[in-house]
Order: structure tokens, then sequence, then C-alpha cells
């Protein structure tokens, strides 16, 4: 399931071949969060991971497959209806197997609410 345009817009995303840099505005009315949870809502873990994802996938022009995702740390909750925008920094580099590798941080101002590695195959 995609989530671009939908459980979260991207509001301006800078960057190169190396480094990307996107402001977020997560969607606190879509209906993942009726489930986690009504009353409370939070983004789930794997939502997180796939915007990443699906940013990648904007910047490379290419549909990718994750492979590997490791060190993920999950350092605050991410709220929408408190933290509707957020801001996606992704360092990334491409393997001689032609696998992309990337570094990210999710953050608001000082708050970091998530950082993680991960490997994508392209598809």
């Amino acid at each position: 399931m995609r989530l671009i345009n939908d459980f979260f817009n991207i509001e301006k995303c800078e960057g190169n071949t190396t480094e990307i840099t996107c402001d977020i505005l997560l969607n606190a009315n879509h209906f993942i969060y009726q489930a986690h949870f009504p009353e409370n809502p939070i983004t789930p873990g794997v939502c997180i991971v796939q915007i990443a994802q699906e940013i990648m996938e904007n910047h490379t022009g290419k549909t990718l497959m994750l492979s590997v995702l490791n060190n993920i740390k999950f350092m605050q909750v991410l709220q929408p209806t408190v933290t509707p925008g957020v801001q996606y920094r992704i360092c990334s580099s491409t393997t001689d197997s032609g696998d992309i590798k990337i570094k990210v941080s999710v953050s608001n101002g000082n708050t970091i609410y998530s950082k993680f590695t991960a490997t994508y195959t392209p598809v």
C-alpha cells in the first residue's frame, strides 16, 4: 500500500545523489490512525519506515524492495495531532551490486523520533 499523497504529503524535498532532506505532513485523519489508536493516534513504526522508502523511490525513480532493516530506534512517540510535520534526513549510497543503503533520521526541531538504517534492492 502506497502512503504518499494519502497518509503523508511531501511539503518540501531537497537533496542530491547522497543526501535528501524532506519535510512531510502526516494526515491525522487517515484510516490507519483510527486503528492505531482512535483516541490517541500514534504513527506506526512500519509507516515511519515505509515513508523513507517512498521518499527514496521518488528520489531515484526506481521501485525498491526492503531487504535489510538495521539499528531501528524509536526515541519518541510520533503523534500526528501533536506534531503533524516532521523532517526526514536520508543519507544514501549505492553498493557494487546496485543495492541502495540509507541512514535515516526523523525529527522535528531538536526532537528525534526515529533513526534507522536500511538496504533496498531495486526491482
